[in-house]
Parts: C-alpha cells; structure tokens; sequence
C-alpha cells in the first residue's frame, strides 16, 4: 500500500498523471481492502467472541438448569424419604397402639373367660353340694332313722335279723352314693371312657346280683364331659336300671350312647313289660321326675317311651 503511494506522487511529480492515478487508486483499493479484511478479522473475533459467549451463556443456563433439577430432585427425594420415614414412624406407632389395644383386649378376654371358669367351677361346686345333700344326706337320714328303730326294737327285745341287714344294705347304698360323687368332684373333667368304666363297674356288680343280661355299646371315649354331666348321667341310668330291677319282669336291658363334641344321647332300654305313663303313682315310684330333673340341670332333654315291648329312657343334649 505504501510502495503505490509513493509511485503515485512520483508519477504525478513526473507529469504521468495516468500512471498517478492508477497507483493512487491501487493504493486506495488496498487501503480499502485492508480495512475490510481488518473489519472482517475484526467481526469474525466479535462473532467468535458472541457465539463463545452464547454458548457460554447456554451452558451455565443449560448447567443451571442442571442444578435446579437436581436440586428438586434431592427436595423430592428428601420429602418422599421424609414421609416415608413419616410414614413408617406413623405405621409403627400404629401398630403399636393396634398391639397394645389387641393384648389389652386378649387380656380382657382371658379375664373374662376366667370369670367364666370360675363361675361354672362354683356352679358345679353347688351342684355337687347339692347333690351330697340329696343323695347321700337323704340315705343317712334314713339310715339315722333306721338305727333309732333298730334301737328301740332292740330295747324292747323285738329286733329282728333281717332288720339289721335292711339297714346294712342302706350304709351300703349310702357309701356307694358318696364314692359314686367323690368319683364326680375328683375330676376336673370326665371323659367318656371313664364314664363308661363306671358304668361297667355298676352293670357288673347289678348283673351278679340279679338274673337279666346288659349289653352296652358306647362311642366317643374321648369326648370330655363336666364332673356334674357325668355325675348325673351315671344317676340316671342307675335309677333307670334299678326301675328295671324293680317292676320291668326283663330279662334284658341295652345301654347305647354316641358321644361328640356337638352333642350326645345315653339310652337304656329292657324288653320288660313296660308301665302307664299317664299315671301319677307310676312316674312318681319310678324316679320319672328326678331323672328329667338331674337331665335338665345339665342342659339335656330326658325323654321316655313304654309299652308292652319295654321301656327305653333316653337323654339327648346339643352343645
């Protein structure tokens, strides 16, 4: 540029003002074009300096972003570990609660039940107790009164033999009667298979001393029953095998029973001549009342058919 501007004045000082012109104007254009190529440096460096600072500028903005994401992220995740821990806090304290309320409940229960447990031993203990009093003390009334007679017989020198063995046979019954509840009361439950070898015991001694044959099939030996239902059962058939001692003319008697947790029956039944049930002087005689009686007072039902066949007696109870 500075070569054609010193030509230009050398040929413009030689009178050459073509020559002057041109390299007055080549300098020109290279001036120009030196200034344009500088400006375009110049503007390429600010564009380059831009699009450096955009990216910049996007990349912190894009890193921002970044950050808030995962800063929400972390809040996020800090919130759902704070509720589940929350949650789980809630839950525990729950269950504990639930687990306190539910032992305070069994307990309650099991208070209860012992209640219960209670009541039916003192329930049992009255019956029992009742049973003492009607059963042996009226056999030792009897036989009270009957040591009395014996006694005046005796002083008025009319007693008689068979009078002293009438009230052997009475201190006799009465002994069974206390062994029979002792046997009751000893137990805290019966189960069938004792009940059954008490009735096995009584049938052999009853059948030694009289002339007709018992056969007894009973089922459920596991079944338990209370010491009063086991009791009374054994009552019952006692006094149902003495009616047949006593008025029935058999030469046969069956004992028959199925015992379940859900229910049971007991029959005793004799191919005897049978009796009136309709009349009074029979179902008083025959112990009828007592029997439905000792049935009822432990929840059974006492029923009795009687004809010219035999007689059956059966007691039917559902737990």
């Amino acid at each position: 540029m500075l070569v054609n501007s010193s030509l230009s004045r050398y040929n413009i000082a030689k009178h050459e003002f073509l020559k002057g012109d041109f390299y007055q104007n080549e300098s020109h254009r290279l001036s120009d074009s030196l200034y344009s190529a500088e400006n375009n440096l110049k503007m390429a460096e600010y564009e380059a300096k831009f699009k450096t600072s955009e990216k910049e500028a996007k990349l912190n903005e894009a890193q921002l972003e970044i950050a808030q994401k995962q800063n929400w992220i972390i809040a996020l995740s800090l919130g759902f570990l704070g509720i589940l821990i929350t949650g789980g806090l809630l839950w525990r304290i729950s269950s504990i609660k639930s687990k306190a309320t539910e032992t305070e409940k069994l307990k309650n229960i099991e208070i209860e039940n012992q209640k219960k447990l209670l009541s039916a031993k003192e329930i049992e203990r009255q019956r029992i107790a009742k049973e003492l009093h009607d059963s042996v003390g009226s056999q030792l009334t009897v036989v009270s009164t009957s040591l009395d007679n014996a006694f005046y017989l005796f002083e008025n020198q009319k007693l008689k033999p068979e009078k002293l063995e009438n009230i052997s046979e009475e201190v006799r019954l009465a002994a069974q009667s206390l062994r029979d509840t002792i046997w009751a009361t000893y137990n805290t439950e019966i189960s069938v298979a004792n009940l059954k070898s008490r009735i096995q015991e009584f049938v052999k001694k009853f059948t030694d001393e009289n002339s007709f044959k018992v056969d007894m099939e009973i089922s459920g030996d596991d079944t338990v029953l209370t010491p009063i239902e086991g009791l009374n059962l054994f009552r019952i058939l006692q006094e149902a095998l003495n009616n047949t001692q006593k008025y029935a003319q058999a030469n046969l008697v069956k004992i028959t029973g199925e015992f379940s947790e859900k229910n049971y029956q007991l029959k005793i039944s004799d191919n005897g001549q049978g009796f009136d049930l309709q009349q009074n002087k029979v179902t008083e005689s025959y112990g009828l009342n007592n029997m439905k009686t000792r049935a009822e007072e432990i929840g059974g039902e006492l029923s009795i058919s009687s004809g010219s066949e035999g007689t059956a007696i059966k007691i039917f109870k559902e737990y």
